[in-house]
């Protein structure tokens, strides 16, 4: 328990207003030991600089960027077999890039930070992207135009075309924010949200409040989270939580939230009933 709070707390005094505090690898690392306290985070980053090195040996001097992604692609899925994960997509596991590196399985995001990470370390530019539903990652060679690649699906290329289809699929058009690229802060967020959905399909009330502890840190201003924080702190018996959680909603009263109920659970809490 000491370590899953010294873990949210480093979470929640990081100064996550802005994306370039922190790597995409820590912001994914500090969601697993959030899970795993036992987690050697420093272990983590040297499984990624040795990969890194493995593959940089693995390149002709003087190749191209082209060339350096390629050998990217060659060792990660070729011979050391990362692939998405399709029959367990929802195990927590998953989310975790720790576990992900262990067991080289992962979902979009998971093996995105992987893919970042090592592109990172042999010099290539490659960021993520979040796109609605799957994560992507955007690759720009030295002196090439930028193209969106899906490293589920083996690092395959996605066009504008392609994304918009996608877009289209879900009923809604392609936009810009669609293909904007994304820092540590929303990497954070959307994995604890993905984690928030399997905590939901399980029941699991204490995962759901420490994934809605995580995504309201970085995004405090989600009244959907809010009013979703407040009823589980309730079921929880954390009224501390739930009433500052009322409170705030009470104070900016956002539109979709039933803000006479809010004032009858305040009213409720603060005469110590349950």
């Amino acid at each position: 328990f000491f370590f899953k709070q010294k873990t949210a707390y480093e979470i929640s005094t990081r100064d996550w207003s802005s994306d370039v505090c922190s790597s995409d690898l820590h912001a994914a690392l500090l969601i697993a030991k959030l899970d795993n306290p036992d987690l050697d985070v420093d272990a983590s980053r040297q499984e990624i600089d040795h990969l890194a090195g493995d593959i940089r040996r693995r390149v002709p001097e003087g190749a191209d960027d082209e060339a350096t992604l390629a050998a990217l692609n060659r060792v990660l899925f070729d011979e050391l077999g990362f692939h998405g994960s399709r029959g367990d997509y929802y195990n927590r596991a998953n989310s975790y890039v720790n576990e992900v590196l262990d067991d080289r399985e992962g979902i979009p995001i998971s093996l995105s930070v992987v893919y970042m990470e090592l592109a990172r370390r042999l010099g290539l530019t490659v960021e993520g992207v979040g796109f609605p539903g799957h994560f992507l990652v955007r690759f720009t060679p030295d002196g090439g135009e930028p193209r969106w690649l899906d490293v589920f699906e083996r690092a395959a290329v996605c066009t504008r075309d392609d994304l918009a289809a996608k877009r289209r699929g879900a009923g809604e058009e392609l936009t810009e924010d669609d293909l904007a690229v994304v820092g540590p802060r929303a990497i954070l967020a959307r994995m604890a949200n993905n984690l928030l959905g399997i905590a939901l399909r399980e029941r699991r009330q204490a995962d759901v409040l420490r994934s809605l502890d995580v995504i309201l840190t970085v995004a405090p201003e989600s009244a959907r989270d809010r009013a979703m924080r407040m009823v589980t702190a309730v079921r929880l018996g954390r009224r501390a939580t739930a009433l500052a959680d009322a409170r705030w909603l009470l104070e900016h009263a956002p539109e979709g939230i039933d803000l006479d109920q809010v004032r009858g659970l305040v009213a409720r809490l603060e005469a110590g009933d349950d």
